[in-house]
């Protein structure tokens, strides 16, 4: 028996099922895809905003330190590199 005849022996029921699975399978490969797509553009938004945020606060910071009456010092984030003498 050629491969022909076998694929011919499949009745019209079960092309259908096999052609609708496949169809499903595909579907839900596209929206998982999409998703994440979807979640890095988010993270991406997202980090471009908290940069925006943590730059107006240390222009506020500064422009408030520059006042007459500021009276605090700005800190950075990050450690310095040299170690803090004890008082």
């Amino acid at each position: 028996m050629s491969m022909t005849r076998k694929m011919a022996g499949m009745n019209e029921t079960s092309w259908l099922f096999a052609a609708l699975g496949l169809a499903m399978v595909s579907l839900g490969m596209f929206h998982v895809i999409a998703g994440t797509l979807q979640h890095h553009k988010q993270i991406h938004t997202l980090r471009i905003r908290v940069n925006m945020l943590r730059l107006e606060r240390v222009s506020r910071l500064r422009k408030l330190q520059t006042e007459e009456d500021g009276g605090f010092e700005i800190i950075d984030d990050e450690p310095s590199a040299e170690p803090r003498q004890a008082a």
